[in-house]
């Protein structure tokens, strides 16, 4: 589930194409001393709106080595007040040459709406101020009797916002099929400071200096109405999230009406499959006697809980932790391993504080192997097992190993099993139901996701992919109460839930025990389990301090006198770092414009930008 990735295309689409130039962050291995000491355009404009340009390029690179420089021409452009298409603009390289004798080989590429330019060879570098003419042909730039201004226009970005290295002097000549009638010219980061534009009959001359890098220029030449015979711009459709899911009374309404249904089904699948089993006609807690088959059915309640004064026979710590809350948890397997040392299969050795080098404070632990203690699960075998798979001793900084990265996750899963499989308390393995509910919510995510958006591209309604989302979200958050227990697992939780309460509310003067007898030992792994232990200890510490219990214990040995209340942090302490250890080794296992009038400044089409390299 933490892998789980939403469908997120849709946004990235909508939200990361902008396309008015092709602004590039500024490389971080581009000297500050490069710069474009002039930036000269001649631009000729046919009658058919063709527009074929050369660029003078003075790129200087002062004492610092380069290969050449690099451009960028925008292929599509955001319409002004229209979100919902790009402009179509058409860019071709006619050829590169270099006066001054640098190499002025030419690699292009189209990518996401831009086509990208690099001068040079990766073999040769060159200093100081080397020149470049760049020849291409523009379509789509220009505007025939703009809306606003009434004019044939080109309306150009002549140098775009993408530039990465100043420009000291930039000038333009513009030359059209007929006497040009109005002229203007705009610089700065909003196309709002005003720069030099002149024009004389067919030609117009625009010039401006000390451009910083990303500042852009926009130069405006119109012509009477009529003169040009270019076609009208092309537009291709611009998918965002405005119109792939846009909220309408019939988007919404489908889309609420299917959230609905689907978490109707997600809450009454639930109940359906976590009622658990009972015997019918028997007290909650007992089961049919040898021999009888009991009758069985749903419960419809929580059964009454009665205290019970031990833990339902032969149930262990680890084991009664799944039953209440369907889950093996790391707490689980560290109450089996302290009740492995209560039975007499393991002894636990407290280190000093300082050792190995480590902090006063710290704690270590060392597990022996005592080779007694009578059968074993299969989950404690695969414990002890792993514990002593080198030798009879283990200590808790050892366990942060890779190879202990198997015991914590594989003692929950034997355990899932063992009390599926043999105990026969769970009508599915929880572990099994869980994988398949997750699987389930993110197949319904995903595919439910993915026919939204085939539904946005097609009818504008993206807006139904919140649907399989929510619901896919609700399972994920409910995947674990799907599980139920069979009649004979309700049995035993009303009795361990009697065991709890007994533990969470006895005081000390009600606790009953033969002479000699351990008590306090026998029932801690259960307190461990439950989240009772500090209380446990307590009341064997008031116990102690009236003279009416004496500890006698061999499977715990601390570095200080025995005494309940420093046992008990112990043992918390002892969890933590179990659990620490566990998941460090499983950590290590693991390891624009578009055809209004130009005149009032704001932008033009095309512009681009480049840089050096």
């Amino acid at each position: 589930m933490r892998r789980l990735r939403t469908v997120l295309a849709l946004v990235l689409l909508t939200l990361g194409l902008t396309i008015t130039s092709p602004v590039q962050a500024r490389a971080d291995d581009t000297p500050d001393s490069w710069k474009i000491a002039n930036y000269d355009v001649h631009a000729n404009v046919a009658r058919d709106g063709t527009t074929t340009v050369t660029l003078d390029l003075a790129f200087d690179f002062a004492n610092d080595e380069g290969h050449g420089p690099y451009l960028y021409f925008p292929l599509r452009q955001r319409v002004a007040n229209n979100p919902d298409l790009w402009r179509d603009l058409d860019v071709h390289v006619d050829g590169v040459t270099s006066p001054t004798g640098a190499n002025a080989e030419v690699s292009t590429e189209e990518d996401d709406g831009t086509l990208k330019v690099r001068i040079g060879s990766q073999d040769q570098q060159f200093t100081g101020v080397q020149q470049y003419r760049i020849q291409y042909t523009l379509g789509g730039v220009v505007n025939t009797s703009s809306a606003t201004g009434g004019l044939d226009e080109l309306n150009w970005n002549v140098v775009g916002p993408g530039w990465e290295v100043p420009i000291e002097k930039m000038s333009a000549t513009v030359t059209g099929p007929a006497a040009i009638e109005r002229v203007a010219c705009f610089r700065g980061r909003s196309y709002d400071q005003p720069c030099t534009a002149s024009e004389t009959g067919n030609s117009a001359v625009f010039s401006t200096q000390g451009l910083s890098d990303k500042e852009p220029v926009q130069i405006v030449t119109g012509w009477p109405a009529g003169t040009l015979t270019a076609p009208p711009p092309t537009f291709s459709k611009r998918y965002h999230l405005g119109n792939l899911a846009p909220l309408t009374p019939l988007s919404g309404g489908l889309t609420a009406l299917l959230t609905v249904l689907g978490l109707g089904g997600v809450v009454m699948a639930r109940r359906r499959a976590a009622r658990d089993e009972v015997y019918l006609g028997l007290t909650p807690g007992l089961s049919p006697v040898a021999g009888q088959e009991g009758q069985t059915g749903r419960s419809h309640a929580a059964a009454p809980v009665t205290v019970q004064f031990s833990p339902p026979k032969d149930a262990t710590p680890g084991e009664l932790g799944v039953l209440e809350d369907y889950t093996a948890d790391n707490r689980d397997v560290t109450g089996t391993i302290i009740d492995l040392a209560v039975r007499g299969h393991v002894q636990i050795v407290e280190a000093e504080p300082e050792v190995k080098g480590k902090r006063k404070g710290d704690r270590e632990w060392t597990f022996v192997n005592r080779h007694a203690g009578g059968p074993l699960r299969p989950y404690e075998q695969h414990i002890m097992d792993t514990l002593f798979k080198d030798g009879d001793e283990v200590t808790t900084e050892e366990l942060r190993d890779a190879e202990y990265g198997k015991l914590m996750p594989d003692a929950r899963s034997k355990l899932y099993e063992y009390t599926t499989r043999d105990l026969k308390w769970f009508r599915g393995n929880p572990q099994t139901q869980r994988g398949l509910i997750i699987l389930l919510a993110l197949v319904i995510i995903v595919v439910g996701v993915g026919l939204a958006v085939a539904l946005a591209f097609t009818a504008g309604l993206g807006l139904l992919a919140v649907a399989p989302i929510v619901v896919g979200v609700a399972l994920l958050i409910l995947h674990n109460r799907f599980s139920s227990r069979t009649a004979e697992g309700s049995a035993v939780l009303a009795q361990a839930k009697g065991f709890e309460q007994y533990l969470t509310t006895a005081e000390a003067d009600q606790l009953r025990f033969e002479e000699g007898e351990d008590l306090f030992s026998r029932y801690l792994p259960y307190a461990i389990v439950f989240g009772v232990a500090d209380r446990w200890a307590k009341l064997f510490e008031q116990l102690a301090a009236q003279g009416r219990y004496r500890p006698e214990t061999d499977w715990y040995v601390g570095t200080t006198p025995f005494y309940y209340g420093g046992f008990a942090g112990s043992m918390n302490s002892l969890g933590d770092t179990i659990g620490s250890s566990m998941a460090a080794s499983a950590q290590a296992a693991t390891s624009g414009s578009g055809g209004g009038s130009g005149f009032g400044g704001g932008g033009g089409v095309g512009g681009g930008g480049g840089g050096g390299w």
